[in-house]
């Protein structure tokens, strides 16, 4: 089975988002096509940086500079070159490069892990069993953006959820679910640090049950009669961070 990862050029996870990417390969390396680096970098990215170290949230500010600085010598690159896999850039998963790079290589599977892409049909319907994205929150309930560090803020457990991918965002059927939170986190940093190898030993598990019986797992429906969407956070709840002690 052929994996094709997509991943942001510069997320606000600390290294990158590396664990992750080690993890799997480590784990699941024949099963792994190449790597597509969706662009985020930005002069809007480095104003949020300013903006969120302003607002208190230094230490993501930090990680997102040195996010953006690490570039020049990319480790996932590096990964990947180690193991003759190709490395895409695009400005979203959607580019017809990108559709018709996949539609000619044989991809089975297409992972979504921290891109803000919304994928049309057309990509969608490019490798042969689907496209899972990574949600990083509990669905069916949480949905929206950074559901996990709302979770904390509001004092409840923060996780990951594995789905299907439809054209409705976050849709599609559930596969896996994880809480990696601590009680009485005090940490989002801490917090997103340890969540890449966990979202690396669910995901490998399931590229494995998957290659056996060469489909995707049914999964269980993504439905919820009293959603809750997150919004990126505000100066608000900035302020509410270093003061729960978050340490954002």
């Amino acid at each position: 089975m052929r994996v094709l990862l997509a991943t942001s050029d510069v997320t606000f996870v600390p290294r990158n988002h590396q664990p992750f990417f080690d993890t799997l390969f480590e784990r699941v390396p024949q099963h792994l096509a190449g790597l597509v680096l969706v662009r985020s970098l930005s002069a809007r990215l480095l104003g949020t940086a300013a903006f969120l170290g302003a607002a208190g949230a230094r230490q993501t500010a930090r990680t997102l500079v040195g996010n953006a600085l690490s570039l020049r010598r990319d480790p996932r690159e590096a990964l990947c070159r180690d193991h003759g896999l190709p490395v895409l850039r695009a400005d979203s998963m959607n580019d017809e490069a990108i559709v018709n790079w996949v539609a000619g290589n044989s991809i089975d599977v297409i992972v979504n892990a921290r891109t803000r892409s919304i994928y049309r049909r057309a990509i969608l319907g490019a490798p042969r069993l689907g496209c899972l994205n990574i949600h990083h929150g509990i669905l069916p309930r949480y949905r929206g953006v950074l559901c996990d560090l709302h979770a904390l803020l509001d004092g409840r457990p923060a996780g990951f959820t594995i789905h299907h991918m439809a054209p409705r965002v976050d849709a599609g059927n559930i596969l896996v679910r994880r809480c990696v939170s601590a009680a009485h986190e005090s940490s989002y940093a801490g917090y997103l640090a340890r969540t890449g190898a966990v979202e690396g030993m669910a995901l490998a598990e399931l590229i494995a049950e998957t290659a056996r019986a060469q489909r995707l797992p049914e999964g269980v429906a993504n439905q919820s009669t009293d959603p809750i969407y997150n919004r990126s956070p505000g100066l608000v709840d900035m302020w509410r961070m270093s003061h729960l002690g978050l340490g954002m």
